[in-house]
């Protein structure tokens, strides 16, 4: 029988994306609408069992209506409420409450190698580690479970599975570290766990041991990644980047100042790139990181624009790069754009799938 849970769980797993993705109606849109479409299903089949149809009740159903933009929209579209769409990690998570396993992705795939340079192991090589070497691994919190013992020294410990891309590995949390460590494994994020590996004794000498790790400490994955992180490197591609979205990433970078460097990268027809270099420096008391945050991305829109207007056949476009310099009014954090090439007029770029990586040490 066909209910809400049901209704629900195929919406978070994704059940019904080919046929509302393209009317533009997203996952979190149509999972609040699951309580209006079960009542107006009610509502039908108790108007047909008394007869209650009209042959001018379909025709209303069938007209198109307008929307709040005044565009006639498909019929049914308006009554998906309006909610905010779910993030990657909510969207991954509902995959899993639903079908428990990940469709469209697995939340580590947007930390890529930087899980290696942190030095996390993927867990299905812990089983190669010596016993009680310290080994460190990434992944998301699986059966989490605390327990309380009776007898003997007696006292509590949690019990869980690190999960990542290519396998997963038990974890046992002493007690005196329950309490530290608890919210962060309870939270549903991507945790980095250090500990000693740990294997079952047995009699059997051909017998494969499951490694246990003996939890020492757990941080933020995210956390973890960005204390280690030196520089950023923003890829954007000529071809599909908008004004307006350039502008949206200068925004970002007023709204967070720091002292990691930030590079963008502009890839340009035929092979040229534009280099947008934000040098930063993290002072007590000077807002360097904000000044140039702000006029980066008007630097690099008017620079590309004027690129892209003046490619030619034949014509090799030199890397343009803009630095702050001190000494003259640029000194106040803005950046002077520097090509070798002829000048030409400026004109829009066409649309923007930023793609950012971070550069570990």
């Amino acid at each position: 029988r066909l209910n809400k849970g049901v209704l629900e769980a195929l919406v978070q797993c994704g059940a019904f994306d080919s046929a509302l993705t393209p009317m533009g109606i997203t996952r979190a849109r149509a999972y609040a609408a699951v309580d209006r479409a079960l009542e107006r299903s009610r509502s039908a089949s108790r108007d047909r069992e008394r007869g209650q149809t009209t042959l001018f009740g379909l025709f209303d159903a069938a007209a198109p209506k307008s929307g709040r933009d005044g565009k006639e929209t498909a019929p049914g579209l308006d009554d998906y409420p309006e909610v905010e769409q779910w993030d990657r990690i909510t969207l991954l998570g509902k995959e899993k409450q639903a079908l428990g396993c990940y469709v469209s992705g697995h939340p580590l795939h947007r930390y890529g190698d930087k899980l290696a340079r942190i030095g996390a192991l993927p867990t299905g090589k812990v089983a190669d580690q010596e016993a009680w070497t310290i080994a460190t691994v990434a992944g998301m919190i699986e059966n989490y479970q605390e327990k309380i013992f009776k007898g003997g020294s007696g006292g509590k410990a949690a019990f869980f599975e690190v999960e990542d891309m290519t396998g997963r590995v038990k974890a046992k949390v002493r007690n005196d570290r329950i309490e530290l460590y608890g919210p962060l494994l309870a939270s549903g994020d991507p945790v980095l766990v250090t500990g000693k590996v740990s294997f079952p004794i047995t009699d059997e000498p051909d017998e494969e041991a499951e490694p246990t790790l003996l939890v020492d400490e757990v941080v933020s994955l995210s956390d973890a990644v960005r204390k280690a992180t030196r520089a950023i490197l923003i890829h954007l591609t000529a071809d599909e980047t908008r004004p307006e979205q350039l502008r949206g990433l200068k925004a970002l970078f007023a709204q967070s100042p720091g002292a990691c460097p930030v590079d963008v990268v502009l890839a340009l027809p035929e092979g040229a790139r534009a280099v947008l270099v934000r040098c930063l420096e993290h002072r007590a008391g000077h807002r360097r990181q904000a000044d140039h945050a702000v006029s980066l991305l008007l630097v690099l829109e008017a620079r590309v624009h004027a690129l892209q207007s003046a490619r030619r056949p034949g014509v090799n476009v030199p890397v343009v790069q803009a630095r702050p310099v001190r000494g003259d009014r640029h000194a106040a954090g803005v950046p002077r754009a520097v090509s070798r090439g002829h000048r030409a007029r400026a004109r829009p770029v066409a649309a923007a799938r930023p793609h950012a990586r971070a550069v570990g040490g």
